[in-house]
């Protein structure tokens, strides 16, 4: 019954996160609930995002959204960056830094809301350093905690380097991809993925994953945006409701 309940929860998070991200919003919580220890439903809920990644960024690879030009600097940073995560996530109570996250997830909400043409076209932006700082400094959080990182990717390539959210979707992937990569490694180390719960929902949120770019990618940036503004939404309300 436990594998029935993740492989669906697997299949709907591969299908969402590889449009806007957020996917993880409902298999972290799902492995909690189904009684797994705090640490190992991270290590657990990072094979299903190598899982979900995988099959997103070969879609979208193949569909040419990828920008490499920009991503090939940013993979060992964020390989490097995201490791570091996962091993502070080993060493203490990661939660304690999510008590932060609900102000800055309004924030942006607000100027999602008000900024209504943000993502739906490309625009010509100077990235200067912004990019080799934040991005790696997001897959920290990702290595750390996790649940959220494709949206905040997403914003991160849209606001600094002016991509659509078709095109920051298919970057967000491939960093992600890395990301979860370097922290499996970490986690995998310690023993805290449960590989035995983990498999069946690896498959059901692969196949979520390809479908979710593939869907993406017919529908294109105007059509997405209402996807991310949803993925903002709910992940502040998983943070409210969690802390209050």
């Amino acid at each position: 019954m436990q594998s029935t309940i993740l492989i669906v929860a697997g299949f709907f998070a591969g299908f969402v996160d590889a449009i806007v991200g957020g996917g993880g919003l409902i298999t972290l919580p799902t492995l909690l609930t189904l009684g797994i220890p705090p640490l190992t439903a991270l290590g657990t809920n990072k094979a299903l995002g190598v899982s979900t990644a995988l099959a997103s960024s070969g879609k979208y690879i193949r569909s040419g959204n990828v920008r490499w030009n920009q991503l090939k600097w940013m993979i060992p940073l964020c390989l490097m960056t995201s490791m570091s995560g996962a091993f502070v996530a080993t060493q203490i109570d990661a939660s304690i830094l999510s008590k932060a996250l609900p102000l800055v997830l309004m924030l942006i909400f607000i100027f999602l809301l008000l900024k209504k043409d943000f993502g739906t076209m490309e625009k010509e932006k100077i990235p200067g350093v912004w990019g080799i700082i934040f991005i790696p400094a997001i897959s920290f959080y990702d290595g750390l905690i996790g649940p959220g990182t494709g949206s905040f990717l997403c914003l991160a390539f849209i606001s600094i380097y002016g991509y659509a959210l078709l095109n920051a979707s298919a970057n967000s992937r491939i960093i992600n991809l890395t990301s979860n990569i370097g922290a499996i490694v970490l986690f995998s180390y310690h023993g805290v993925i449960d590989l035995q719960m983990a498999w069946p929902a690896c498959i059901s949120s692969f196949i979520g994953g390809y479908l979710g770019a593939k869907y993406a990618i017919s529908i294109g940036s105007k059509k997405i945006r209402p996807f991310f503004i949803l993925s903002i939404a709910a992940l502040l309300l998983k943070l409210l409701w969690n802390q209050y």
